[in-house]
């Protein structure tokens, strides 16, 4: 576990190394001096360690090459991650850039009749954060930290992660840790997280395993590849691969 971790704590810190040595000057004129080269570097600190800061300066090194499309997604979670962080800097410098972004993007309008239902129209609820009451939060804690960063998750308090579509999870102390977790009782069954690939999925598991954590075989669920996590408490973190939507 340690030798893992200090590797990426090595990896990040070469990373960033690089991105200081090339943000001397202002962030736009480093952009433009050789954005190919940029963009591995802000994606791959991105990916070691998911930060405002970081994705806020791929968003603005994308639309330096031109490449608008990428530059509003990441803008979007920019902003995000800045308005959860209370980080109004950064979450003005991503609307100045969005708001200069949208009118150039190409963009398909579909007109539905009143009254029909077209699958995979239908516009879902954003979901905020979700609050995570665990039994003990001293034992629990290193688990969460461990496991959140894995799935995109930026640590931005003591117990508050956030992804980069600002979707937050928060662990705290029960007030009444005597009422335990039980899987089909009242609440939480279990929490699913997206991935990208069924690879991503193994690496979590590789991941936890290396951390002597104690990790399932994935399971394989119809179009879904998973892997039930239990906590501490016993409550299910579970990383998925969908190889198609839910219908």
């Amino acid at each position: 576990m340690i030798g893992s971790e200090l590797t990426a704590s090595m990896k990040r810190l070469v990373v960033m190394g690089s991105l200081v040595a090339a943000t001397t000057v202002t962030p736009a004129a480093a952009f433009a001096d050789d954005p190919p080269k940029i963009i591995p570097k802000l994606a791959e600190s991105h990916r070691l360690d998911p930060a405002g800061g970081t994705v806020l300066l791929l968003g603005l090194c994308y639309e330096q090459q031109g490449r608008l499309a990428s530059a509003w997604a990441a803008l979007r979670s920019a902003r995000a991650m800045a308005r959860k962080t209370g980080r109004k800097d950064r979450s003005d410098v991503a609307d100045e850039h969005l708001n200069a972004i949208e009118p150039r993007l190409g963009c398909v309008t579909v007109t539905v009749a009143s009254g029909a239902s077209v699958p995979g129209l239908e516009r879902a609820a954003d979901i905020d954060h979700v609050v995570l009451a665990v039994g003990d939060l001293e034992t629990s804690l290193p688990w969460y930290e461990r496991l959140l960063p894995l799935l995109g998750f930026a640590k931005t308090r003591a117990h508050v992660w956030v992804s980069a579509q600002g979707f937050a999870v928060d662990v705290q102390q029960a007030k009444d840790p005597s009422h335990r977790y039980t899987r089909g009782g009242v609440g939480l069954n279990h929490l699913a997280v997206g991935a990208a690939s069924r690879a991503e999925v193994d690496e979590v598991a590789r991941a936890m395993m290396e951390a002597g954590l104690e990790v399932p075989a994935a399971q394989e669920l119809g179009a879904a590849y998973a892997l039930f996590l239990k906590d501490p408490d016993g409550m299910r973190i579970d990383p998925r691969y969908l190889r198609a939507p839910i219908s």
